[in-house]
């Protein structure tokens, strides 16, 4: 590596793949411009050779950095060497490519077309990105190819295991490079860094059998050499882009034989862009630097990320982030599904960016909350994990598969002056409160009996069905009864009796339990998910010595429900007013971070519940869940 400087103010342009075809043209005009040039290339012998001819032809500092570019650790050390040269860095070209016969597979696990054509030169741009916005104004310049617009990227497969083509892997190569174009030039703008990406055409370079051998080389060349066009005639886009003031401003686009063209529509797509590029960091391990952000939160906005593809979120997060002003659910993490099936989601719901870990959710400085959504065994180490991240949090019901870990959870967020709440969504509802008022009333007397009834029949296929998951419908149906008499009640219940008709050895289908409250002393609690005789009940009975209370649909009273009051003194029905509990409670939440009124479902309300469903388990001679 050389340790001269290039000249106060002249422009320092890398190229990769600059010892033949496009690369070799273009280092070659940059120099008779007078660019000081950093030439990226796999044989030192040929980079010294090109560099020997770009300093006859004028280039006033030439650096030459020897890497495979198909292997990440050359790419990692080649940006190493540059950076402690200590020279500036105005134009990154990503030039480098290549088409196989066959497939091969790199040392770092991907099919090497689409490592050299897309990974790599990702992870070249964020390890040298620094050095870009330090240089800026800056721009970025990847190769696309006509072949693009019939590419398809399997965002799961970048080996190819399903099915490999030369020009497929190329095709999807050359796609994902517009992909990532878009989603870096939204990011990089206001850095001073520009994106842009263009096809240079159809030009004789040894690109389409330089990798080959025999026969398929030799036939290749022949008809190649005469319908090729010349390499100088695919240069002409990055020159402009380099040299033309009034390309000065451009940004993310797309030139296809010279001409600025509209993006396929798959391209444009921007969760296709944002899985590109997630794909990228993910396959290279290497993100973004952390300052940079897709888009500055607004003023007073509370930007939440969504852990897991839950089947809920839809339902009791995401259509009423829609309707709270400075409310944005911004990424969707999923580790546990494909990364498609992922992007999907979270198109169909509206959610810009996908991550395919949650760790790299949580490590998104521009996401101020988090709604949990996982599987109920891993509701405590995420919202742990969250918590440590310093996020709010909204994690599903229950908090955790066990009181023990619920109080893990709570020793977490102690002193972290983070909002962090169960969502309890059925605690919301006005209604919770006047139920509350009529038995501490005293109009019922002495409370003699209390029924809570809940059931659902589900397939036996459901998640909820798996021990390891956290499954038993005790704690995944039960917490709801079990946390809204304590509510209701005023007061902490000891388990007398549980009884559980189990569909396999550890998993409850149906539980009876019976209750002692201080004032409520026989509380019976039927939970069921596989009831033939009682396949669904949403219902509460207060008997005491001076009348009943009788409740139906305590879990969505805004859909409907009643409340019938029978006393010496006659019969009443009620109806108390609310919307949707998942509406209040998301407002309740984002509230509570602004500073307005805790939450009711806080830690410590699941850790008493779980400590009760805990109980219950025992009682009925069942392992507690998330225990072995």
């Amino acid at each position: 590596m050389t340790h001269e400087r290039p000249p106060a103010g002249t422009e320092v342009v890398l190229v990769t793949g600059p010892t033949s075809g496009l690369g070799l043209a273009l280092v070659h005009a940059l120099a008779r411009q007078g660019r000081a040039l950093v030439l990226l290339g796999r044989s030192a012998e040929k980079l010294a050779a090109v560099e020997a001819e770009c300093r006859a032809f004028g280039a006033p500092a030439v650096q030459c950095l020897v890497a495979d570019v198909a292997k990440q650790k050359d790419v990692r050390a080649a940006a190493a060497r540059f950076l402690a040269s200590g020279w500036p860095l105005h134009v990154l070209v990503h030039n480098a490519g290549l088409i196989n016969q066959r497939r091969r597979i790199t040392e770092d696990d991907i099919e090497e077309t689409f490592a050299v054509g897309t990974t790599s030169p990702y992870l070249l741009t964020a390890l040298l990105l620094p050095k870009l916005v330090e240089s800026a104004p800056s721009q970025i310049i990847h190769t696309t190819s006509g072949t693009y617009p019939i590419g398809t990227l399997d965002l799961d497969d970048v080996r190819f295991d399903r099915g490999y083509g030369p020009i497929k892997s190329y095709a999807a190569s050359k796609l994902a490079n517009v992909g990532l174009t878009l989603a870096l030039a939204r990011r990089l703008a206001p850095h001073g860094v520009r994106v842009n990406v263009y096809n240079p055409g159809m030009n004789y370079t040894n690109l389409a059998v330089g990798n080959n051998e025999g026969a398929l080389k030799s036939v290749g060349d022949f008809f190649w050499r005469r319908i090729a066009d010349p390499v100088e005639d695919g240069i002409t886009v990055p020159l402009r882009l380099v040299t033309d003031p009034a390309l000065r401003f451009e940004q993310g686009a797309v030139y296809m034989s010279g001409n600025r063209v509209e993006p396929t529509r798959t391209a444009r797509d921007p969760h296709f862009q944002e899985a590109v590029l997630e794909l990228c960091e993910a396959k290279t391990g290497t993100p973004l630097p952390r300052w940079i952000t897709p888009r500055p939160p607004g003023a007073g906005t509370v930007r939440i990320g969504v852990l897991g593809a839950a089947r809920i979120a839809p339902f009791s997060l995401l259509r009423h982030a829609k309707e709270l002003p400075g409310v944005e659910v911004v990424a969707l993490a999923e580790q546990h599904q494909p990364l498609s099936r992922a992007v999907e989601y979270a198109r169909e719901h509206g959610i810009p960016r996908v991550y395919g870990s949650f760790r790299r959710l949580l490590d998104d400085p521009t996401i101020d909350a988090v709604y949990l959504a996982l599987p109920i065994s891993q509701h405590a180490e995420w919202a742990i994990e969250t918590i440590r991240a310093g996020k709010h949090l909204l994690c599903e019901k229950p908090l955790a598969a066990n009181a023990d870990e619920a109080r893990a959870v709570e020793e977490a967020a102690a002193g972290s002056g983070l909002v962090v709440a169960e969502a309890m969504h059925s605690r919301q509802h006005p209604l919770v409160e006047r139920l509350r008022a009529i038995v501490a009333s005293g109009e019922l007397g002495a409370l003699q009996r209390v029924d809570a009834n809940f059931s659902a029949y589900l397939p036996q296929r459901d998640f909820r069905f798996v021990y390891e998951l956290g499954g038993g419908c005790m704690l995944d149906m039960g917490c709801y009864p079990i946390a809204l008499l304590r509510a209701i009640l005023g007061t902490e219940p000891d388990v007398v009796s549980a009884r559980a008709v189990p569909v396999e050895p550890r998993i409850d289908g149906e539980m009876h339990a019976r209750l002692r409250f201080p004032n409520a002393p026989d509380t019976r609690v039927f939970v069921a998910m596989r009831s033939l005789r009682r396949p669904l009940e949403v219902s509460m009975r207060f008997v005491g010595s001076e009348g009943t209370l009788e409740l139906l649909n305590f879990m969505k009273p805004e859909v409907y429900h009643h409340v019938v009051v029978t006393t010496k003194a006659g019969r009443r029905f009620e109806h108390v007013p609310g919307g949707s509990t998942y509406a209040a409670q998301l407002a309740a939440f984002v509230g509570a971070i602004r500073g307005g009124a805790p939450m009711p479902t806080t830690v410590g309300e699941a850790v008493r519940t779980l400590r009760v469903v805990d109980a219950i388990y025992r009682a009925a001679g069942m392992p507690v869940r998330g225990m072995p």
